[in-house]
């Protein structure tokens, strides 16, 4: 394992987190159109994770590492980290919904 570099996958939950924060911020009003797009948003995560990994060894990634996590796939651990995926993409989602709601509250000083 190399030090001081980035993982692929560190950038792909990087970018998830990113992602999940804008649409909390500035995302729909509607609570069911923002869980769906987050929902997508959580798939579309773990979905180019495996993507990256297909290309990682290309970028100079670790051919070994790549090839345990795409042979290693099954239906439970695909749950299991869709599942993270999705509480991932929710937690970020979440904070920025709860910063934008303190913001816009704020108590008004009297003057």
């Amino acid at each position: 394992m190399r030090y001081g570099r980035m993982a692929p996958l560190d950038i792909a939950w990087i970018a998830t987190a990113a992602l999940a924060i804008c649409l909390g911020w500035a995302g729909p009003k509607s609570l069911k159109a923002a869980v769906a797009v987050c929902v997508l948003v959580g798939f579309a995560g773990w979905a180019a994770s495996y993507f990256i990994m297909l290309v990682g060894p290309t970028l100079g990634g670790d051919i070994e590492l790549a090839e345990n996590y795409i042979n290693g796939s099954s239906a439970r651990s695909a749950a299991i980290e869709i599942g993270v995926a999705l509480g991932w993409t929710f937690v970020w989602f979440g904070l920025a919904r709860f910063a934008r709601l303190v913001i816009r509250h704020r108590p008004k000083r009297a003057s």
